[in-house]
């Protein structure tokens, strides 16, 4: 289903919204005897499968992109982040080398990444660099080149722990030091006290640095620390399993062993499931094994979600938060016409790329001439610019029409804007009319 982009005022395109990408990896036909919690608003994608053993279908969830970054063996993906392969409005980013550290703020709304290489407006070029994306209008800020160890950030979003130290979450200023040797802080929901991986276990210590080090004991030989949401739990690594236990280190449960070296454990925003990273997954009712997987399971260890069932290095759930803004926005698409001596229009235009993005109800005239990539020369060029309200910053398509996967035949198919976007207002002008166009 797709409907016809009619630029008249107050119209809604409806559109398919888009979780599926060119590249993306293939869903799996598993039949999951679960019940998957969704958060409330999210899109998720699922896939139709049918069970070996009764032929019953069964709809599978696959990730929410909205929900989740990880990482992979070329980049990130997350909101207001780029595949490398796609085209890119925002920013570029690779892993540094194998490793990778990023982290949610508390309340959902700022993500934090180390890569080693960042390209943006406002970044210019870092390289092995840390910054800092707001989602509220997938604008980010540079902190430098701190070393890092983890990261967890203070529930007002104003610091960043790593290691042995906190920064500032405005510039990576170095504060305070915490005083113990160890690493993958995770700072309690409650803002007084970090949890950290030492020497023979996790430990917690004042979050203002004023604890003895190594401090207090929590759990004995166990890593990787993540507090629940509302902090009354705990979740960790020991013995290459994943495990969580009541805040004070009691009332351990273990899942089951179908890990093999784990790397993360992250909690979903309602607190009720985890999201896992490992090198390898046995998944025993089905007989299958998966490497470099994503889970999401239940907190007594039941498969909820693959999240990536291959080439995952790491993941974090984004925690509960407030509703996405859906900003004014001026969306300006760059196409080349179908018939170069015809008037720009919609149905004189070919393929759309997203060339800016402005916020308010404007028609740009003055836009910079660098936006243009180098095979963008001579006539028969032209733009639309959409006048938007109901739209995620993060979700505006990079282009239009965009390919997505139809979950219900797995078939790729064409979209727009996404559901519910209403533009108030469109034109169309030769892209002359808006920038200077070199000659070929």
């Amino acid at each position: 289903m797709t409907a016809t982009r009619t630029p008249a005022s107050g119209t809604t395109r409806r559109r398919w919204s888009t979780i599926g990408r060119r590249g993306a990896v293939p869903l799996l036909a598993l039949t999951l005897a679960v019940t998957p919690l969704t958060p409330a608003g999210a899109q998720s994608e699922a896939t139709e499968a049918t069970s070996a053993g009764d032929d019953v279908p069964t709809r599978i969830p696959t990730g929410v992109l909205d929900e989740f970054v990880y990482a992979f063996g070329n980049g990130f993906h997350g909101p207001c982040l780029r595949h490398p392969y796609n085209p890119v409005t925002e920013l570029s980013l690779l892993p540094r080398y194998q490793a990778q550290e990023f982290a949610w703020s508390q309340d959902g709304s700022m993500l934090a990444i180390e890569a080693e290489s960042m390209l943006g407006a406002e970044l210019g070029s870092v390289r092995y660099g840390l910054g800092v994306v707001r989602l509220s209008d997938c604008t980010w800020h540079d902190l430098g080149n701190p070393r890092l160890a983890g990261m967890s950030w203070s529930p007002d979003g104003t610091e960043i722990a790593t290691g042995n130290r906190v920064i500032s979450a405005t510039d990576g200023t170095h504060i305070r030091d915490l005083g113990y040797t160890g690493r993958d802080p995770a700072w309690h929901p409650d803002g007084d006290r970090i949890a950290y991986r030492g020497s023979g276990g996790i430990y917690v210590v004042a979050a203002d640095g004023s604890t003895p080090p190594p401090g207090d004991l929590l759990i004995p030989w166990a890593g990787m620390p993540a507090w629940s949401p509302d902090g009354t739990r705990i979740a960790y690594l020991t013995g290459g399993r994943v495990a969580h236990s009541a805040a004070d280190g009691t009332d351990q449960a273990l899942l089951p062993d179908d890990f093999d070296y784990p790397s993360r454990v992250t909690w979903s925003p309602e607190g009720e499931r985890l999201a896992v990273t490992a090198e390898a997954f046995t998944y025993r009712e089905y007989d299958e094994v998966f490497h470099g997987s994503c889970i999401a399971m239940t907190l007594d260890g039941q498969v909820d979600n693959l999240i990536l069932e291959s080439e995952c290095r790491d993941v974090a759930w984004r925690p509960a938060r407030e509703p996405d803004p859906t900003p004014e926005m001026t969306l300006v698409y760059l196409y080349r016409k179908v018939d170069p001596d015809a008037p720009p229009s919609w149905h004189n235009s070919g393929h759309q790329t997203l060339l800016h993005v402005e916020f308010g109800h404007t028609w740009p005239r003055d836009l910079d001439p660098q936006l243009l990539e180098s095979h963008i020369c001579g006539p028969g060029w032209a733009v639309q610019m959409d006048q938007v309200v109901r739209l995620v910053r993060h979700r505006v398509p990079l282009s239009i029409p965009f390919y997505y996967m139809d979950s219900s035949d797995g078939t790729w198919r064409r979209g727009g804007l996404g559901w519910g976007t209403v533009v108030q207002a469109a034109r169309h002008h030769s892209l002359e009319y808006v920038t200077d166009v070199p000659d070929c």
